[in-house]
C-alpha cells in the first residue's frame, strides 16, 4: 500500500511518540490506545497526534478492510445492533448521528490503526466478541451432534 507524504508525516508522529515511550495496544482488541510503559494513557478518543483521516472518515469500511483491520466491522456492527435496539425503544431512528460519530471516530483512529497494521503487531485473533461468538457457536455445533 502506497502512502502519501502526509500520511508519512503522520505516521512518523506517532513515531516519535513511540520513541517516547508510548506504546499501541487495543482495548478490548478494538480501540487503540497510547500508553507509557508505565501504563499511563494518553488520550486519543478526541484528538489523534497524527492528525484526522478525511479518506478514514468518508469511506471507513473500504480503508479499514485495505489495512486488515476488521475490529472496526465488529464495532460497526454492534453499533448498528444498539441502534436497532433503540431504534425499537424509543421509535427514533438514530442510523445517521450513530453513523457520523463512528466515522468521525475512526477518521480519528484511521493513522493509529495503519501503524498498528504496518507493524504487524494487529490482525491476531480477531475481536473478543468475535471470538466469543464463535465460541458460543462451536458449544451449540458440539452439543447439537451429541444430542443425536
Amino acid at each position: 500500500m502506497g502512502i502519501s507524504p502526509k500520511m508519512k508525516a503522520r505516521l512518523e508522529s506517532i513515531d516519535r511518540l513511540v520513541l517516547d515511550g508510548y506504546r499501541v495496544k487495543k482495548i478490548y482488541n478494538a480501540w487503540p490506545e497510547l500508553a507509557t510503559l508505565s501504563g499511563v494513557p494518553k488520550n486519543i478518543t478526541i484528538s489523534n497526534p497524527a492528525g484526522f483521516s478525511w479518506i478514514a472518515f468518508f469511506f471507513p469500511f473500504a480503508v479499514y478492510a485495505q489495512i486488515k483491520e476488521w475490529s472496526y466491522f465488529y464495532v460497526a456492527g454492534f453499533v448498528s445492533l444498539g441502534g436497532s435496539v433503540l431504534n425499537k425503544i424509543v421509535g427514533w431512528d438514530p442510523s445517521m448521528l450513530l453513523g457520523l460519530a463512528l466515522g468521525l471516530q475512526y477518521g480519528i483512529f484511521f493513522s493509529i490503526f495503519a501503524l498498528d497494521s504496518a507493524t504487524g503487531e494487529s490482525n491476531r485473533a480477531g475481536c473478543w466478541a468475535f471470538d466469543r461468538c464463535r465460541t458460543a457457536h462451536e458449544c451449540y455445533v458440539h452439543n447439537s451432534i451429541n444430542r443425536t
